[in-house]
């Protein structure tokens, strides 16, 4: 009854660990300016996903671009400008 207590436990936490599919801030910046023309990226606003899922300035620009970051909750990757 313990070995399947243990094992239940360690499914759970796997699962909850396996289902944070936000990426780390610079991450999400990175491949969201991907999309903007080279010149444009570092002055580019990024719109992206904290923790909790919920969207978010991840990074202020000055150039008027603005780039959003791909969905967490969304299959594949997609970002636009």
């Amino acid at each position: 009854m313990k070995k399947l207590m243990i094992v239940f436990i360690l499914a759970v936490a796997f699962s909850t660990f396996a289902q944070n599919k936000i990426l780390p801030k610079d991450i999400q910046i990175k491949t969201a300016v991907l999309a903007a023309p080279e010149m444009y990226r570092d002055g580019a606003t990024v719109l992206g996903y904290n923790q909790e899922g919920k969207l978010v300035t991840l990074r202020e620009g000055n150039n008027g671009m603005v780039c959003l970051a791909d969905d967490p909750n969304k299959e594949g990757i997609n970002v636009v400008l």
